[in-house]
């Protein structure tokens, strides 16, 4: 429906009537401005919050990497730590086994020699009560323990201290270990009393412990 709008008695002032206004197009744009309005607002809404959501992303993934920065640095720092501290404690027990090697193989490279060297009776008469022993097996034996523990003391430093073979050192210590019980076997059957079983105890441990070492601890 249209209606003609005059602005004085239906005509202008010119007496001219004006173009007719369609009021129903008026309420479409309105509408349709409000419309447009809402889906603009609603639009930069969204954008704001697509936006924001973006700056909180992005700040979390700045955050995850300075963290992972940080544990990087940290798991660093211990691993050196603990890599320094094994090197150290690993450095105490090779000075630690290097001095049990060198205190067996004097010990056993004189013990040996000497073994090699004298007779029966020339070994009762140096060692006294304590070389009795000899008189329970024959005289190759002794030459042949002697023979042996003369190749322990030897194979205890030389392997290693050259580089040539250094898995010998180990079973030159496994070696004595052998002796030693071979050697307290005889002084139990013999009844010698407790002074030789406590040498041979003790030299046992020691050869024991540096069979485990170069083995095991500190392998050459």
């Amino acid at each position: 429906m249209r209606i003609l709008i005059y602005l004085k008695n239906g005509v202008n002032g010119h007496g001219i009537r004006q173009e007719p206004v369609q009021p129903e197009n008026e309420v479409l744009h309105f509408i349709f401005g409000k419309l447009l309005f809402k889906v603009k607002v609603g639009k930069a809404v969204r954008m704001d919050s697509l936006e924001n959501n973006k700056v909180k992303v992005d700040r979390t993934e700045r955050m995850a990497n300075r963290m992972e920065k940080v544990i990087k640095k940290v798991v660093k720092a211990k691993t050196e730590k603990t890599a320094k501290e094994k090197m150290e404690k690993e450095g105490k027990m090779n000075i630690a086994l290097w001095i049990l090697q060198g205190f067996l193989a004097a010990i056993f490279l004189i013990a040996g020699a000497i073994k090699v060297i004298k007779s029966k009776d020339e070994l009762k008469v140096l060692g006294g009560e304590k070389m009795n022993w000899v008189d329970s097996i024959s005289a190759v034996s002794v030459k042949l323990i002697g023979t042996l523990e003369v190749l322990a003391a030897i194979g205890l430093i030389l392997p290693q201290l050259t580089g040539i073979l250094p898995w010998l050192v180990p079973l030159a210590a496994f070696g004595l270990v052998l002796t030693m019980i071979g050697a307290m076997k005889l002084h139990l059957r013999r009844g010698d009393g407790l002074k030789p079983l406590v040498m041979n105890v003790i030299l046992l441990l020691m050869a024991a412990f540096t069979t485990y070492g170069r083995f095991d601890l500190i392998p050459v």
